[in-house]
């Protein structure tokens, strides 16, 4: 059985959540701070963990970090980003604001 086989049912699941967690290289560190119930490994910087809704409890700042709280952005109009200046200074290459190392997730409710 490969990787995507081992966790499908927990990911097709209305009983577990999924959470992608930077490791920083340390997955084993992961299974014993979280205790998923099912982990794939994204790369060597990142994991998806499975768990039971009812066994995580809520999701808060104290167990999963800042960077674990999902976030909700929507679209934005870019003409307001371009008075302020963002672009200008998005194009200087001493800042490195080109998106390199940005994981971006979708979510879909299936509603």
């Amino acid at each position: 059985m490969d990787l995507f086989e081992s966790c499908r049912s927990y990911a097709f699941s209305e009983e577990y959540a999924e959470y992608i967690i930077e490791t920083g290289g340390n997955a084993n560190a992961v299974v014993e701070i979280f205790r998923p119930d099912c982990m794939q490994v994204i790369n060597e910087d990142f994991v998806t963990i499975y768990e039971n809704i009812e066994k995580s409890g809520p999701i808060s700042f104290k167990k999963y970090g800042y960077g674990g709280v999902p976030k909700c952005f929507g679209l934005l109009d870019t003409s307001s980003v371009e008075n302020i200046g963002v672009l200008r200074i998005r194009r200087q290459p001493d800042f490195d604001l080109l998106g390199n190392n940005i994981l971006i997730g979708f979510v879909d409710t299936g509603e």
